[in-house]
């Protein structure tokens, strides 16, 4: 019996073992198939009889399915038209499992937004063979249109693996000025305390709350970075950020 959340099948449920004699074993061997990752916990039940009694022996074996697995990088970008309407995407797609991966196909989808606001070059990327243990990269140039909150699907699917695995690429596209408000370095004055200047910004901008720390897919779609008393330091690599910042025309 296969008790499983994964898309796992058995080649065989019952089977007779004769008679085995004492001393002695029987062996044999089923063949479970995992169509998509999931865990799985397989029940063995033998059951016997002999000259003077009746024989139940059960147990179970954890199985997991492992499939493809793909990822992106970033995983979320602010945009804002037309001033940064582009985003590149490195997505890598792995194979873990111990069959390689044929005909290897990567789709590129809306998942939710507009899609007639949305373009791509190729919406079907041919990957070929992954073969087992390891992994294949491609970068994707994405461009947005139309303001909105997207969320683009990259799907991997192939001759063994059916099922397709899939990660998601987040996109918040603005048609206005956007202003940051920086939530993340300050400790007392933080956004819930700064309603007013929020609704004033909004008079002329879009207000995102930054709520972690500064990186290029937030601050290059940028025009104004506020910053109300920071109290935590910045690292390194946001001060970069941030000389880079107002050398390409931003305002603190």
């Amino acid at each position: 019996n296969l008790d499983s959340s994964a898309n796992i099948t058995l080649d065989q449920t019952n089977l007779n073992l004769g008679t085995v004699n004492a001393q002695s074993e029987a062996k044999i061997s089923v063949n479970a198939r995992a169509y998509s990752p999931g865990k799985a916990l397989l029940k063995i039940t033998v059951t016997a009889s002999t000259d003077s009694d009746n024989i139940k022996y059960v147990k179970t074996v954890p199985l997991e399915g492992v499939s493809l697995k793909v990822s992106v990088s970033p995983q979320f970008s602010l945009l804002s038209l037309p001033k940064k309407n582009k985003v590149n995407v490195t997505v890598t797609v792995e194979n873990p499992t111990p069959i390689d991966s044929t005909d290897t196909k990567l789709f590129i989808s809306v998942k939710t937004g507009d899609p007639s606001g949305f373009r791509v070059s190729n919406a079907i990327v041919e990957l070929g063979t992954i073969t087992t243990g390891t992994s294949k990269q491609v970068e994707v140039e994405l461009e947005f249109t139309k303001e909105g909150d997207y969320e683009i699907a990259f799907s991997v699917n192939s001759t063994e693996f059916t099922e397709p695995s899939t990660a998601v690429f987040k996109a918040e596209v603005h048609s206005r000025p956007i202003a940051i408000l920086d939530n993340y370095h300050p400790t007392w004055y933080t956004a819930p305390y700064l309603k007013n200047l929020t609704l004033f910004l909004n008079q002329s901008f879009d207000v995102y709350i930054l709520n972690n720390s500064l990186s290029h897919e937030v601050l290059d779609a940028a025009h104004l970075l506020f910053i109300p008393r920071p109290d935590n330091a910045f690292s390194s690599d946001e001060l970069t950020l941030l000389r880079e910042f107002v050398a390409n025309g931003g305002a603190i």
